[in-house]
């Protein structure tokens, strides 16, 4: 089931007898709003700004770096402003870390792909080359709330740049994420509906690597042709000349040689999930919730089908 419009959320909401203002931190749900669960039915949502009671509504919650914020308040105790802002963060795919320009800030580059960290939000810099024109189209958007950044290509990226459906297109994806398992889905439907389209796909990371669904869904794309590799470093390189905000750049202040050996543990995993065989990478966080990577290899028909990953 896919989330609904947040305006539909918010007006079946407060036209069941809602008052109040903004969910921030749910204190009683955390766990459960750490996956961004969906919550059939909600007796009580308690946080330290609102006190919201709904007995059969299900609705969408996530907990992200600013509070989830319920668009209609018709007591004004959340500026029109501040309710204008959120709803773009809901519904933008642009609005954070990205120049009028189309450009990644340097800082939002460098916090969003190193591969030592995980982050929430999923970015995605992207090139179009079209085979009647000489220079390729070049940008970037992220995901939303409601919305993984691929869809958002998907449907609306490629629709308002593509030109003659019998022309041969050729899209690069750079994500900070790899596609989840209904993205996956998604992006075949997609393939299937142009078969003028070659899509490669890099990613920084590799997205819940131990879950089935998304295991399956990065093999179903390979099979319908599409590479999916782990970025090194000449593609960081290439990223942060081409995709990076130019205000201020110098080649020195970027290097991710640190990055090496997060790249040779994806692409092993990444090779894992190709090959078909047993996940063979471990994350765990520390105390201060540090992650721990770890390749862990079961046995000698393993680590012989990983040796062709030569990352």
């Amino acid at each position: 089931m896919n989330p609904p419009d947040p305006e539909c959320i918010t007006d079946q909401l407060w036209n069941r007898g809602g008052g109040g203002v903004a969910v921030g931190k749910c204190i009683s749900l955390k766990l459960a709003l750490k996956y961004s669960l969906w919550l059939p039915r909600v007796e009580s949502v308690t946080s330290d700004r609102a006190d919201i009671r709904d007995k059969e509504l299900g609705f969408f919650l996530d907990i992200a770096p600013i509070p989830i914020v319920i668009l209609h308040d018709p007591q004004r105790r959340v500026s029109k402003e501040t309710r204008r802002c959120l709803k773009k963060q809901t519904t933008d795919h642009v609005c954070r870390g990205i120049t009028d320009g189309g450009k990644i800030l340097q800082e939002t580059f460098i916090d969003s792909y190193d591969p030592s960290v995980l982050r929430r939000v999923q970015y995605m810099l992207y090139k179009i080359k079209w085979s009647n024109s000489k220079r390729p189209w070049q940008s970037c958007c992220h995901s939303t709330r409601m919305e993984h950044a691929e869809i958002h290509f998907i449907e609306d990226v490629f629709q308002e740049q593509r030109s003659d459906p019998s022309v041969h297109c050729s899209i690069t994806w750079y994500m900070s994420w790899s596609p989840c398992g209904d993205c996956c889905k998604q992006i075949r439907d997609f393939l299937k509906e142009q078969p003028n389209v070659n899509l490669i796909i890099y990613v920084a990371r590799i997205y819940w690597h131990k879950e089935e669904i998304n295991r399956q869904g990065l093999r179903s794309l390979m099979n319908v042709g599409v590479s999916i590799r782990v970025m090194d470093l000449p593609v960081y390189s290439y990223c942060w000349r081409t995709f990076v905000d130019d205000e201020d750049k110098y080649e020195d202040d970027y290097w991710p040689r640190h990055f090496a050996p997060w790249i040779m543990l994806y692409s092993l995993e990444l090779q894992s999930i190709l090959q078909n065989t047993p996940s063979c990478l471990e994350i765990s966080t520390d105390e201060n919730q540090t992650p721990i990577f770890s390749l862990c290899v079961e046995d000698d028909q393993q680590k012989r089908a990983l040796t062709s990953a030569n990352p």
